[in-house]
């Protein structure tokens, strides 16, 4: 294929029942990715062996189970093309997904990092940009010169494609996280250049009766497990150099709320010394007088202080977004 060269790649873990209809959404794409690169994460399944029909059209990378970060990685430090497509191994790209791209970055600035595409969720037949109430042109993309502060939906790496250089130049994907790794990366590429965005829909997203990986689920099932990753995520974010004082102030209120969930998650389940530790740093993160406020709450209540603050903030959410739209690790 002419232009720039594409590395599509699919990392997957004991998906032997669907494997095989992610590959072939990709190997169908006129024209297609100049390499595809499938990252086995551990399968104790028979997801090697069902990798093994498509014999060299695909390049099989494996290594002993090590999580969605690190399988990423490995396929992004084997990647040869200049830009990178990822497709989970239980969803689909449609026919059209690489060509969708192609007419967008062909004439782009050389100061584009990322490409997003619309997606649709296979349960409802509704599209990732509906469901976050943000609207796109289809047809064509238009550039976000300062993309940090758009309502970008995401991040859904399943319909993006990102510049491999800036990727590299990040580090990839922090193996520190289990999850949260993929919103950490695009808030840094957004601090790196301008991004793309058309409203096509370039695949399907879908939740299988046996996927139990759902960010959503983590949240429910190990909220403390959920809430330190997103802690962890935004105290990265904050030691970046290139923040303005704005967007550290910013972020610095993302880490403050992470913790006061954090602290929330610790008081639910009876262990009070690290509920406070959590509360405190949430408060000297962001020694807003809101903040305080927030933390008074909690401090003089106990556990039914923390609810009434969460019942406020979860009450302020969408309540008509669907249950896909919560990404999968």
């Amino acid at each position: 294929m002419s232009g720039p060269t594409i590395s599509a790649i699919v990392p997957t873990y004991n998906r032997a029942g669907v494997i095989a209809q992610a590959i072939h959404s990709v190997l169908s794409q006129v024209p297609a990715p100049d390499e595809v690169l499938v990252v086995d994460d551990g399968s104790t399944d028979n997801t090697v062996a069902e990798l093994a029909q498509f014999g060299d059209r695909i390049k099989v990378l494996t290594q002993p189970n090590a999580g969605a970060a690190a399988a990423r990685n490995y396929g992004v430090r084997e990647a040869r093309g200049e830009w990178l497509a990822f497709l989970d191994s239980d969803d689909l790209w449609s026919p059209g997904r690489i060509a969708t791209f192609l007419r967008d970055i062909k004439t782009a600035a050389a100061d584009v990092v990322v490409h997003v595409a619309n997606f649709t969720f296979s349960n409802s037949q509704q599209d990732v940009f509906t469901a976050n109430g943000a609207s796109f042109p289809e047809g064509h993309a238009v550039r976000l010169a300062d993309p940090f502060d758009e309502n970008v939906p995401g991040p859904y790496l399943q319909c993006s494609v990102l510049r491999a250089s800036a990727v590299n130049d990040i580090g990839g994907f922090d193996e520190t996280l289990p999850i949260h790794e993929d919103v950490l990366l695009f808030r840094q590429l957004a601090l790196r250049g301008a991004w793309l965005v058309t409203g096509d829909s370039v695949g399907l997203y879908r939740r299988l009766e046996d996927d139990d990986v759902a960010l959503m689920d983590w949240e429910s099932s190990n909220p403390i497990a959920f809430y330190r990753s997103r802690v962890g995520s935004n105290a990265t974010l904050l030691e970046a150099p290139n923040l303005s004082p704005a967007r550290r102030a910013q972020v610095a209120r993302d880490l403050s709320g992470a913790q006061f969930q954090l602290a929330a998650a610790h008081a639910a389940q009876g262990d009070t010394a690290a509920a406070r530790k959590a509360l405190f740093a949430s408060v000297k993160t962001d020694p807003a007088p809101r903040t305080i406020l927030r933390a008074l709450l909690p401090a003089i209540l106990g556990q039914s202080g923390y609810a009434k603050v969460l019942k406020r903030r979860n009450s302020s959410l969408r309540p008509d977004m669907p249950t896909a739209a919560r990404e999968k690790v």
